[in-house]
């Protein structure tokens, strides 16, 4: 019995002393591999750095920007610097700023990262944006948020709305930093909306505030284009030429118009048979009364032709008077030519005593050229030429 008794407390004392060296191993093991796991947990390999990042931005797209952030500051605090911290430090200041819309934060944020990596590609966008902040949060954040909420939500077919918005917001805030930029959308969006005369005013209005800057240039440009739109091209050739006679903003632009609306070939043919034929009519008319074949008609009364076509002309000029300064000069061109051909010709007609009917014809035949050549040279004298010219270009198309 005592040597059984004996054999079972050393065997107890075997197990016990077994079981404690394995524990021992087990804790040294435990601990030499300690520093090993910190390490690792201390860097990421370059996939899983990549992998987060898209995560990060995966999540910022979906509408998590926190989760986004969370993701890409790991990213951004690796140490040693990965392949994308730079990227993620934007990021993280992009998101801030353009989906928060804590645009205060999103400035530190941004100067941390240009502070941080001053050469990196991002670093660029990022200087951009941190101007823009600067000169934009002088009148504050909410201006700021409303204004870039407005483009944000820019679609064609809400465009109206819009322009009622950004109008309201700059009625709010009338020291709104950013004021050129808001108006100057306004302008572009009611030229998109046809509304050209409202889109003039506000053109207007930054030209007169801006004087002697490529503001002013900018401005001009929009307001000619919109003239072109209207169809008042002889006032939109005005603004296109000075601005084509400086260097500047703008300047290619009127160039490209001006350069389009270049005379030709035919109008220069047009030209020259007009001065023709009205040199050929000084020549031809004293030649025929010295010569005895004009004589003084019985009647100097106009006809009754002059009678019924007046109330017409008068009407005719009235109503032009109505839609600007070039329909008044063309109608009144047209009406002014219109009557010496029926009151002065059939005059020379009676004058020269014609008796054959194809000599009538002949003569109302030259009579009608003449007026056509006075039409064309009344219009070419002044800046009617290019107005006719692009009122039946539009008309063709």
């Amino acid at each position: 019995m005592s040597i059984k008794l004996e054999l079972t407390k050393i065997f107890n004392i075997s197990a016990l002393i077994g079981v404690l060296i394995l524990l021992s191993s087990t804790a040294f093991a435990q601990k030499g591999q300690a520093p090993e796991d910190d390490a690792d947990q201390s860097k990421l390999s370059a996939k899983q750095e990549m992998d987060l990042y898209y995560e990060g931005m995966r999540l910022a797209r979906e509408g998590s920007p926190e989760e986004a952030k969370q993701k890409l500051r790991i990213v951004a605090e690796i140490d040693p610097p990965g392949n994308f911290q730079d990227d993620a430090y934007y990021e993280i200041a992009r998101i801030t700023d353009q989906i928060q819309t804590r645009y205060r934060e999103a400035l530190a944020l941004y100067e941390e990262m240009v502070a941080k990596f001053p050469n990196a590609r991002p670093s660029r966008r990022a200087k951009r944006r941190l101007e823009f902040l600067r000169k934009a949060l002088v009148s504050g954040e909410e201006p700021l948020r409303s204004y870039e909420n407005i483009l944000k939500k820019y679609k064609a077919e809400e465009l109206e709305a819009l322009t009622a918005e950004m109008q309201q917001m700059l009625d709010e805030q009338p020291n709104f930093a950013l004021r050129w930029d808001a108006m100057l959308w306004l302008a572009n969006a009611k030229r998109r909306l046809n509304k050209y005369a409202e889109a003039v005013e506000i053109y207007e209005q930054l030209e007169r505030e801006n004087k002697g800057t490529d503001r002013e240039r900018e401005a001009m440009l929009g307001e000619a284009e919109c003239l072109v739109g209207i169809g008042n091209i002889s006032k939109a050739r005005a603004m296109f030429e000075n601005l084509a006679k400086t260097e500047g903003f703008g300047k290619h632009a009127a160039d490209s118009f001006l350069a389009n609306l270049d005379k030709g070939l035919t109008h220069k043919i047009f030209k020259w048979i007009s001065i023709g034929i009205l040199l050929l009519a000084l020549l031809v008319l004293p030649i025929l009364a010295f010569a005895g074949k004009l004589h003084r008609p019985e009647s100097w009364m106009p006809s009754i032709e002059f009678w019924a076509i007046l109330p017409i002309m008068v009407i005719v000029t009235f109503f032009g008077s109505q839609h600007g300064d070039f329909m008044v000069r063309f109608s009144l061109t047209i009406t002014t030519l219109t009557l010496l051909l029926l009151y002065v010709f059939p005059i020379l007609v009676n004058g020269m005593v014609l008796k054959r009917w194809w000599q009538k014809a002949i003569f109302f035949l030259c009579a009608t050229l003449l007026v056509l050549a006075c039409i064309f040279m009344a219009v070419e004298s002044g800046d009617l030429y290019d107005q006719v010219l692009y009122d039946m270009n539009e008309y063709l198309r």
